[in-house]
């Protein structure tokens, strides 16, 4: 479980996402641009909830997430 103290910092950071992407879409592109935001986060939680979620995963599925080879 994720500490108490974190959440707030979600809260800011999805709130600051919202906040750029309306001022550099502007009304015409803002149906457009939040469709690749959620997108992008429906992606980034696909590829990540096996280590979120503790998924079984073999060895290649956990190399393919990995950043940096080093993240053993």
């Amino acid at each position: 479980m994720s500490h108490p103290r974190a959440v707030p910092a979600l809260c800011y950071g999805e709130m600051l996402v919202a906040l750029v992407v309306e001022q550099l879409a502007g009304r015409r592109w803002m149906h457009p641009a939040m469709l690749v935001v959620v997108g992008t986060a429906a992606v980034g939680y696909l590829i990540y909830a096996p280590w979120v979620y503790a998924f079984p995963l073999t060895g290649e599925g956990h190399a393919r997430r990995r950043w940096l080879s080093r993240w053993d």
